[in-house]
C-alpha cells in the first residue's frame, strides 16, 4: 500500500516468478482522494482492500474485491465503519476489523463484521466497551492488528494489548489469550502473522530499530496454562546480524507450510520459501 498526503493511495501487487509488477487499487468514482487502510490477497488470488474516499468534506468508507489484475472491481460500501484489516470468508465474503472513527460519543459496537458481496453484515463479534478496546489502529500503525481467516475461524492478533482472539464462525463463540513474550527482546513489531491448516499460529518479528543490532525472527503462539499463550522462537530463524539467506519475513501459511522472505543478497530481489515451520 502506497501514497502520499493528497494524492491518491496506490496498491500495488506483483508477481514474484515474472517480476511483473500491476497496480490494483479501487477505483471509486467521483472521488478526490482515496486512502488506503487495509489490504491482503486471498488463497484464490482475491485481492481485497479498505479505506476511504474522500469528496471535499464528506469521507465514504468502504471495502474492496477484485481479480489478481484489478478487474471484476466490487465496492462495498460500511457506512461510518473503517476497517483497519480485511480476509476473505467463503463464498465472496469479507471479514474486517475496524472502527468508527467519527462516532459520536464512542458508543459500544462490534469491530469484527462479516461482509456479503451486497454489503450486508452477516455475522458480528468483538464488542467495544472504551476507546482502548476499539482496535483503533488504522491512524497508528495497522500493522499491529493482524487479521487472518480460516475455514472454521477468524483470528485476531492485537499486538499493542497482547492479545490473541480466536473468534468461531460456526460456533459464534469468542476465545482469547493473554500473550507473553518472547522472552529476551525488547519492543518488538509485528512483520507477519499466520496460521496454518492444522490451526498452528506463528509471528514473525522485529525489535526497534534504534537497537544496533535488532533481531528479527519467526515465533510460534504455544498456548500455556489457562486462557494465556507464549510466543517460542522457532529454531534456526532467529538473528540478529544481518546476512544473506536469514528469515526476514513471514509472508502467509499454504496449507502445512509457511511462506516467507529470506534476506537477499546485496543488488538481489527477495527470496521467496515455502517450508514447514518445523
Amino acid at each position: 500500500i502506497g501514497g502520499s498526503p493528497g494524492h491518491s493511495g496506490h496498491l500495488t501487487l506483483r508477481d514474484v516468478s515474472s517480476g511483473e509488477a500491476r497496480d490494483v487499487a479501487p477505483s471509486i468514482p467521483g472521488s478526490e482522494r482515496t486512502v488506503l487502510t487495509a489490504a491482503a490477497v486471498s488463497p484464490r488470488h482475491t485481492v481485497l482492500s479498505a479505506g476511504f474516499a474522500q469528496t471535499g468534506s464528506t469521507a465514504r468508507y468502504f471495502l474492496a474485491a477484485s481479480d489478481a489484475h484489478g478487474g471484476n472491481q466490487r465496492i462495498i460500501d460500511t457506512h461510518g465503519y473503517l476497517a483497519s484489516a480485511v480476509c476473505e470468508g467463503a463464498g465472496d465474503t469479507i471479514w474486517a476489523l475496524g472502527t468508527k472513527p467519527h462516532a459520536t460519543g464512542k458508543p459500544p459496537f462490534q469491530a469484527l463484521r462479516h461482509y456479503d458481496s451486497r454489503g450486508n453484515i452477516l455475522d458480528q463479534a468483538l464488542p467495544t466497551r472504551t476507546s482502548d478496546q476499539e482496535f483503533q489502529l488504522a491512524g497508528i500503525d495497522p500493522k499491529q492488528i493482524r487479521l487472518v481467516c480460516t475455514q472454521d475461524n477468524v483470528f485476531v492478533y492485537d499486538a499493542i494489548q497482547k492479545r490473541l482472539y480466536r473468534y468461531g464462525t460456526g460456533t459464534h463463540k469468542t476465545e482469547s489469550w493473554v500473550v507473553e513474550g518472547p522472552a529476551g527482546l525488547g519492543d518488538t513489531q509485528v512483520t507477519g502473522f499466520a496460521v496454518s491448516s492444522e490451526n498452528k499460529i506463528f509471528l514473525s518479528l522485529k525489535e526497534g530499530e534504534n537497537r544496533q543490532h535488532a533481531v528479527r525472527g519467526l515465533f510460534q503462539l504455544v498456548g500455556t496454562k489457562g486462557l494465556h499463550a507464549e510466543l517460542r522462537p522457532v529454531a534456526g530463524t532467529v538473528y540478529a546480524r544481518k546476512a544473506p539467506g536469514q528469515f526476514w519475513l513471514l509472508l502467509g501459511a499454504d496449507g502445512k507450510d509457511l511462506v516467507y522472505v529470506s534476506r537477499p543478497a546485496p543488488g538481489h530481489t527477495e527470496l521467496l520459501n515455502w517450508s514447514p515451520p518445523d
